[in-house]
């Protein structure tokens, strides 16, 4: 027997019971005693009531099937919602296979226990799916968060419905919500429209480069099309290339800057040999200057081979420091020893104030003075004859570091090259050719970078520049 017809036997027995207290008091005078009873009680009165038992009866017997009918085909529906949800549970859990034998019957859960049983089987199902569905929403998440390449998926119509922090980042989007508002409107490039178009037309995955002048970024835009659910969907990638473009930028200087450095010597090698050859032996003395010249050329693309393998050793690790407990005063007095004679004879006032007394420095004393002589050269070279060149060397508050500094009042160096004097091939003027090969700067950093020190440069066009860098004592 159903539950349906449970409920109906139940009203149906109720209705019986109250019809047959109502057919007694109707039919065998039961209310006689009440009415000899109640003298007050006439005759109409008494019939009005009886009236009113009928029609009350009449009444209520019909609201209550009224009300029986709708109330089971209401628990009908219901159990049929539940029964379909519960069959589709059911047949997606199974662990057998449906083939076309299989009978695929929707079961029948009469009675209400194993109905409940099974819809609270459903729901802890549900409730374990949903929160595999808020651990994986919770995961992809995070991913988007810390991924550092920006990330946008794009509807139908062209309109943001997920963009990550790093893509916001790229593009200096500060609005809170952009949601559902169009590509071109967050990001106004027609380069990332023309990759979505194309993308959503052709179903093909598209590639562009955008630069993006104001931040100085070069962007990798990728735009792929969504399928499954999310058919018509765009994902577009974007993946910041700055700093390729910047080795790639570096790469082409270095080639650039080192044909030119070769170039020159190599031109002036040629013409001076080509001379030698014409003269012959009619002018020894005029020869004898030319050899000479020859021999200054070799000497500077010997230095230039020298500072690039040099440069190569450093950027590569491969530099060997003899690290020593060495006297600043003494590293001073020794590099002064080896361009005194330069000075003087362009009579320049070379000063030298270093303390005996300071601690010692943990250094390479080689590498050291090799940094020092190349900011003597450059003072030598930037500053008009007679200038002043002061060298010194002193001790932070801490006792920690010494600082070497090369003071000079030449030309000085206008600050938007300061940041860049420290580049390979970085000249100031490249128009002058006695300059060197921009190259003694940028060994300098990477020696005192292997030192565990730092070096900089403070300079104001026409007053003069000082070059400093600072290095470990030998105290622990």
């Amino acid at each position: 027997m159903s539950f349906s017809y449970r409920i109906f036997l139940s009203v149906f027995v109720f209705w019986l019971m109250i019809s047959l207290i109502s057919y007694l008091i109707l039919n065998h005078n039961l209310l006689e005693p009440i009415r000899d009873a109640s003298v007050g009680i006439s005759l109409p009165i008494y019939s009005w009531i009886i009236r009113y038992i009928q029609v009350f009866y009449i009444l209520f017997s019909l609201i209550i099937f009224t009300i029986t009918g709708v109330f089971i085909g209401y628990l009908k529906q219901v159990s049929t919602s539940i029964t379909t949800l519960l069959t589709k549970h059911f047949r997606a859990h199974s662990d057998e296979a449906v083939d076309s034998t299989t009978d695929t019957t929707p079961p029948k859960y009469d009675h209400p226990k194993a109905l409940l049983q099974r819809l609270d089987s459903a729901l802890r199902s549900w409730s374990d799916a949903y929160n595999a569905l808020e651990i994986y929403h919770t995961k992809t998440n995070s991913i988007l968060e810390v991924m550092t390449d920006g990330v946008v998926i794009l509807n139908p119509t062209g309109h943001i419905i997920l963009i990550n922090p790093a893509a916001r980042k790229m593009f200096n989007i500060t609005e809170e919500n952009v949601l559902q508002k169009s590509l071109i409107t967050v990001m106004r490039y027609h380069q990332i429209h023309e990759v979505w178009e194309h993308c959503l037309k052709t179903q093909e995955i598209q590639y562009t480069t955008l630069e993006i002048p104001a931040m100085k970024q070069y962007l990798h835009v990728i735009g792929a099309p969504l399928k499954d659910h999310l058919s018509n969907h765009v994902l577009l990638l974007f993946q910041d290339l700055t700093e390729l473009q910047k080795l790639e930028n570096t790469r082409r200087d270095f080639i650039s800057n080192i044909s030119h450095e070769l170039r020159t010597p190599l031109a002036s090698l040629s013409a001076l040999a080509e001379t030698l050859l014409d003269m012959g032996n009619k002018h020894p003395k005029t020869a004898a200057k030319f050899i000479r010249r020859i021999q200054y050329e070799v000497q500077a693309m010997d230095l230039l081979i020298r500072q690039l393998l040099d440069l190569s050793k450093i950027e590569t690790g491969n530099l060997a420091l003899d690290l020593q407990a060495y006297s600043p005063h003494e590293l001073i007095e020794d590099t002064v020893k080896r361009i005194k004679e330069q000075f003087e004879k362009k009579s320049f006032h070379l000063q030298v104030d270093c303390d005996p007394n300071l601690p010692l420095a943990m250094v390479d004393p080689a590498r050291i003075q090799q940094v020092l002589l190349n900011m003597l050269q450059n003072a030598l070279q930037f500053t008009a004859e007679g200038g002043h060149v002061r060298i010194y060397a002193t001790s932070d508050e801490s006792a920690e570091n010494i600082i070497f500094s090369v003071e000079d009042d030449g030309i000085g160096i206008p600050e938007e090259h300061q940041s860049r004097i420290f580049e390979r091939f970085y000249k100031v003027d490249r128009s002058r050719a006695s300059q060197g090969f921009g190259l003694g700067l940028a060994i300098a950093k990477h020696i005192i970078q292997a030192h565990g020190g730092a070096i900089w440069v403070e300079s104001q066009p026409g007053k003069g520049s000082t070059f400093s860098f600072s290095v470990h004592t030998s105290q622990p």
